[in-house]
């Protein structure tokens, strides 16, 4: 052993010598069958000891090189960019300011330091692309060319926010994307099955009849363009039209024929998403095989919110306010003949049913002499606005099992049952509506719990027993109702 009281110095690097010095073999990656291999050790390794590696190395070695992005440059005739354009472009689309004319000052704010400014002037727009705005130059083909692989929703409406000639450009490819239906079997059920999202789809006048359920799975509108003349759509199993995606319904007339066993039963199913029924009609026609005598009962129906037709004061029996005594009669009539040949007594048909992953807007639309519900709320989100609903031969006009309802300025009446009936801790708001004639109440609270508003400028008149009937108030809580 070496002692340090030597002082020779000699002695001590020819001792170290002697020693077997190494770093500790890396043997604990190492799996067991290889331990018997010769071990691996760490390297420290100055640079001349790298170099002479790199002398003995198997691959030939590259000097790196830089490497650079393409960027076109703001002129020199690029073929996505052109000088004209943006020199004669009338107005521009920026975000910060919108559209903006060629002379606007704000443009130099812009192109200050730019190199174009000093070449066009201050004030003129840039020459080429910015941060800010950018313009593609492509013939009006190729970019109509372009815009066919966008769905109408929502891409091709927003190229149409762009700027005014994307604008332009993107409105005339919509337009040819809208499709015109025939009074055909099933040419309409064929139009839905081969339309794009954000299609939107024409009805022609006349009786449209399917030979299977009408399902919306994408982004549609369907426009009935009938003048003076009714675009129908008809089908006698238990779903008429199912939706599962925003859709738009306007002017039609649905109607369910027959008397089918399934769940649910309704003229119109809305599942998922979003739904907008505007100026629609919706009936049942049970076991009515002529298609004239369902669409009778519509004859001489008022418009939704004309509330300046109803006659005062209102019929003791409830059948003919806002309506005329014809068609009121025609709903009563049917009615009748249905409960006396026992259809549907077992089986209501409801007319409009919303799912719990759907929220549903209802405007301008009429859904009369259903042989159940006319507007069945299933844990889902309703508002109605200025819709009639009438003449229910089973049970309520209106009910709501759980969810949200909103209704405002509404027509219910003429119910076999109560007007508006509500389960299940429903969270309602009720304003301005009018709820008359119906054979039981005007509204019935069936639960203790959720949030009921009854506005005071609602109007009740000849219902069967009291204006809201609450049989369960007692044990709701005192800030579940608010009944002014």
């Amino acid at each position: 052993m070496f002692r340090e009281e030597s002082g020779d110095l000699d002695a001590l690097g020819a001792h170290f010598n002697e020693l077997d010095i190494a770093p500790p073999p890396l043997c604990h990656q190492r799996s067991q069958d290889h331990l018997t291999d010769v071990p691996m050790y760490r390297s420290l390794l100055d640079a001349s000891m790298r170099a002479d590696m790199r002398s003995h190395a198997p691959y030939e070695e590259y000097e790196e090189e830089p490497v650079y992005r393409s960027v076109f440059p703001h002129s020199g005739g690029h073929a996505g960019y052109s000088d004209d354009y943006h020199d004669t472009c009338e107005d521009r689309f920026l975000p910060e300011w919108g559209f903006l004319h060629a002379d606007d000052p704000r443009h130099s704010k812009l192109c200050g330091d730019s190199p174009s400014c000093s070449q066009s002037g201050c004030g003129a727009l840039l020459s080429g692309p910015s941060a800010f705005a950018f313009d593609f130059d492509f013939s009006p083909d190729i970019f109509d060319l372009v815009l066919n692989f966008l769905p109408c929703a929502p891409d091709l409406f927003r190229a149409m926010a762009a700027n005014r000639t994307w604008r332009r450009c993107a409105l005339d490819n919509y337009m040819r994307r809208c499709r015109h239906v025939p009074a055909e079997d099933d040419a309409l059920l064929n139009a839905v099955e081969a339309a794009g999202p954000g299609d939107t789809i024409y009805v022609g006048p006349g009786v449209h009849r399917l030979s299977r359920e009408l399902a919306i799975t994408v982004p549609v509108r369907i426009i009935g363009v009938g003048d003076g003349d009714d675009a129908a759509v008809l089908w006698s199993e238990h779903v008429v039209m199912r939706t599962r995606a925003e859709a738009w319904l306007q002017g039609l007339v649905l109607c369910r024929m027959g008397d089918s066993v399934g769940y649910p039963n309704a003229v119109v199913f809305a599942e998922a998403g979003r739904l907008t029924v505007d100026s629609c009609r919706i009936t049942c026609g049970g076991a009515s095989t002529s298609v004239a005598d369902v669409l009778r009962l519509f004859q001489g129906v008022p418009s939704p919110g004309e509330e300046e037709e109803r006659p005062e004061p209102v019929d003791a029996q409830g059948l003919g306010s806002p309506w005329s005594s014809a068609s009121s009669n025609s709903f009563a009539a049917f009615s009748a003949a249905a409960a006396s040949e026992g259809h549907s007594q077992d089986r209501p048909q409801t007319g409009l049913w919303i799912g719990a992953a759907a929220q549903v807007t209802l405007r301008g639309s009429v859904i009369a002499g259903t042989m159940g519900p006319g507007v069945k709320v299933y844990r889902g989100e309703l508002e109605a606005v200025s819709n009639t609903i009438a003449f229910s031969s089973r049970g309520a006009n209106v009910v709501a099992n759980g969810g949200k309802m909103v209704l405002c300025g509404n027509h219910i009446q003429g119910a076999t049952g109560d007007g508006i009936s509500s389960w299940n801790n429903t969270h309602m708001t009720i304003e301005r509506n009018r709820i008359c004639a119906n054979s039981g109440s005007g509204i019935t609270i069936n639960s203790s719990g959720g949030r009921v508003h009854i506005a005071g400028d609602n109007e009740f008149s000849a219902n069967g027993t009291v204006d809201v009937h609450r049989p369960n108030a007692a044990r709701g809580p005192a800030h579940a109702r608010s009944i002014d």
